[in-house]
């Protein structure tokens, strides 16, 4: 049971994480893997509890899920391809352990169909495409991390110059509003702002009034 219900997992989390990392929108093509190996899976554990045994799938829907693995092993790969060309991070090391996992999943695909004299190794290619995922994400949460505490340090700065800002307009504050001298700021229609106490104890203005 683990060893089919394995295999029919491995496209599907292959191709999940690819969609998920790169963040393509391809729910079509989405919907009908999903659909199909959950249809294969679904027999897989149908026949085990009614029959003990899995002879109709091994005889009929194993070769369904052989001639899947074609299209899925070509998706991937456009996949990969896609995101190298569009300079994706990682997507060149992404690359190149999908290119690995094809090869071990193609032999593995011939010896099941006993065209070739060896053991099957997909759930070993597997594995290492999960290395080579588990690496990618990895240098991703690092280079998160690295760029979160440069933006902290960042924010740390932006705050001191902000408080230094303050500092200084409290300060021009409290010299415009003591000054004896009449102080007032206007915008381009002449309208007055502001005004300090000087200016408004001499002429009780209020912000309605126009410079003339």
């Amino acid at each position: 049971f683990v060893t089919y219900t394995a295999s029919l997992a491995v496209p599907v989390l292959t191709l999940n994480f690819l969609n998920s990392f790169y963040q393509f929108k391809q729910k079509i093509v989405k919907y009908i893997y999903h659909t199909f190996y959950m249809l294969l899976l679904f027999w897989v554990i149908i026949e085990l509890c009614i029959s003990n045994n899995l002879n109709l799938y091994m005889m009929f829907g194993f070769q369904f899920f052989a001639i899947s693995i074609i299209p899925v092993l070509i998706y991937v790969l456009y996949l990969s391809i896609k995101a190298v060309k569009l300079n994706i991070e990682y997507s060149k090391r992404i690359f190149f352990g999908m290119c690995f996992f094809v090869i071990l999943v193609l032999y593995s695909m011939l010896c099941f169909m006993q065209l070739l004299k060896g053991e099957p190794i997909i759930i070993e290619g597997f594995f290492s495409a999960v290395i080579v995922f588990a690496t990618v994400l990895a240098s991703r949460y690092s280079q998160a991390h690295t760029n979160l505490e440069i933006s902290y340090n960042e924010l740390i700065e932006t705050t001191k110059l902000k408080d230094e800002f303050m500092s200084s307009l409290e300060i021009f504050k409290h010299i415009v509003s003591s000054t004896n001298d009449l102080l007032i700021f206007v915008d381009p229609s002449f309208k007055i702002q502001a005004a300090n106490k000087s200016f408004q104890n001499y002429f009780y203005n209020n912000n309605d009034d126009t410079v003339l």
